[in-house]
């Protein structure tokens, strides 16, 4: 069987809905993307490639793979495309679908070809640069930008703006609209900052310093969209049963997708065209409603359940939403306790609700296997990041303890305070397996774990303001509702506890 490549698109062409035109592969070069990884493959590349074949945006990417590990011999083989295949549930429907993706031309492999990826900043139509380094990628690191190449990312994105300030003389039509999508906040703000001190490091002159500063876009985004990674060998199977074809750079994602950049200058609303036909991508002067949401009502919806679920002895998320008492708990906790806490001046209901309405359809994703050991890393960070301020809008708008909440909060210290320490690690045992819980403050509230006094221990571990920021007994009814729910997940089946307050819920409404 065959690798994907343009002879086999030319061989299959039959008018097919995602097959690239072959007049795509022609289209000029508009994008430098810093990194191979499958995020930007399922998400801006994903943008760009449905533009391009509408015929908005034309124009390709040059990707520059700076790791060490890994070549760039599979997209040589397969002249840049690869497939992308869409599985998922979306509006309580099954999406399956397969996408070839053309909208890279090449890879330039910056260890070896810097001198390369330094010409691509000398041609006037490559304006947007796109990134994905990971969350250490923007790091200042005090370096010189005329290595060949720079050892970090700002180094190497400030080497190429300086290279395209010499070669068109400092016109100020030609600085680029700079998109970052690591995934940590104010990205482009950051990266633009440490680009600004490198300059400085490096002695450059000030006209430079001002045409990067006042003609160069640095835009804060935000993406989301679960890209797993390689197919699974069944995947992958299937895949080249259905395609006929074998594809070493396939990836598969979710139905979901967003891309939020943060954009006030009409110029990058011009460069960035591919919004037009992409609804997915959100281009506004303040996206901080997006980052919200996610945070609070994807990312905490995460971590208010993930105790729960693990002690109810679930693995992955998918599981636990094909159980309908753990999708009814989601259901109750998103709807009636973290949707008010999340609303205000900037977010309405409906906003809300339609993005709560999206986190079920992609939790329960059947095509992607997502292990509640791995979102328990960094619990009671989370936990104090995404989810206590919602906590704390909920008790002072209702007067109340938000039930689905506290148990939730419960079940994460159910699971730190293991009591099982071996050589000054700590366990959680789940189903006779062993599995070292990965987070800093579990010495701490290990220490105040009182064996059957669930009162004091409740007492103490909302007492450590270390940890929360705050005592948390304060919360008028917290820490008798915390205390109550620490008992029964201790002394009985967790999923008798869940169902038994399933029950009170719909006491409490008749």
């Amino acid at each position: 069987m065959k690798n994907l490549s343009k002879e086999i698109v030319k061989a299959a062409l039959n008018n097919g809905k995602h097959l690239p035109d072959i007049a795509g592969f022609s289209i000029p070069e508009r994008v430098l993307q810093f990194g191979t990884g499958v995020l930007l493959r399922g998400l801006p590349d994903y943008f760009i490639d449905k533009a391009n074949k509408q015929g908005v945006f034309n124009g390709r990417i040059v990707v520059v793979k700076s790791t060490s590990h890994g070549g760039s011999e599979a997209f040589d083989t397969q002249d840049g495309l690869f497939t992308h295949l869409i599985r998922g549930i979306s509006n309580g429907k099954a999406v399956n679908e397969i996408h070839i993706n053309s909208s890279i031309s090449r890879v330039v492999a910056a260890t070896q070809e810097w001198d390369t990826v330094l010409a691509v900043a000398e041609d006037p139509y490559v304006d947007i640069v796109i990134s994905n380094t990971t969350e250490v990628g923007i790091t200042l690191i005090d370096e010189s930008i005329f290595e060949n190449p720079p050892a970090s990312f700002p180094a190497k994105l400030l080497a190429v703006l300086h290279h395209r300030y010499s070669c068109f003389k400092g016109d100020v039509s030609k600085g680029m609209v700079i998109v970052p999508t690591e995934l940590i906040p104010d990205n482009g703000t950051l990266l633009k900052s440490v680009c600004m001190e490198l300059a400085v490091l490096n002695k450059l002159d000030k006209d430079f310093i001002h045409w990067l500063e006042t003609y160069n876009y640095f835009c804060d985004s935000l993406v989301d969209r679960i890209v797993p990674g390689k197919l699974s060998k069944d995947q992958q199977t299937w895949l080249e049963e259905k395609a006929g074809y074998t594809d070493e750079l396939a990836i598969l994602s979710e139905p979901y997708a967003l891309w939020a950049i943060e954009a006030s200058h009409p110029e990058v609303y011009k460069r960035l065209s591919f919004a037009k036909v992409n609804p997915e991508v959100v281009l506004s002067p303040d996206i901080n409603k997006f980052r919200q949401l996610k945070l609070h009502l994807l990312n905490g919806t995460h971590t208010f359940c993930c105790g729960l679920a693990i002690l109810c002895g679930f693995q992955t998320v998918k599981e636990a939403l094909n159980n309908d008492d753990f999708l009814s708990y989601i259901s109750h906790l998103l709807n009636e306790e973290m949707i008010p806490g999340v609303t205000d001046e900037n977010i309405s209901l409906e906003d809300a609700e339609q993005f709560a309405s999206r986190v079920i359809d992609r939790f329960r994703n059947p095509y992607i296997d997502h292990y509640w050991q791995s979102i328990a890393l960094n619990f009671s960070s989370k936990m104090k990041m995404r989810n206590l301020p919602l906590l704390l809008s909920y008790m002072e708008r209702n007067d109340a303890v938000p039930a689905k909440m506290a148990l939730g909060f419960s079940a994460m210290l159910v699971y730190l305070c293991s009591n099982l320490e071996i050589n000054g690690k700590f366990y959680s045992s789940r189903d006779g397996k062993d599995f070292e819980i990965q987070d800093d403050k579990v010495p701490l509230l290990n220490k105040d774990w009182v064996q059957g006094d669930y009162y004091t221990t409740a007492t103490k571990l909302l007492s450590e303001s270390s940890l929360w920021g705050m005592d948390l007994n304060k919360l008028p009814g917290f820490t008798e509702a915390v205390e109550e729910s620490l008992e029964q997940l201790k002394t009985q089946n967790p999923r008798q506890v869940l169902t038994g307050a399933l029950k009170q819920v719909k006491q409490e409404r008749v």
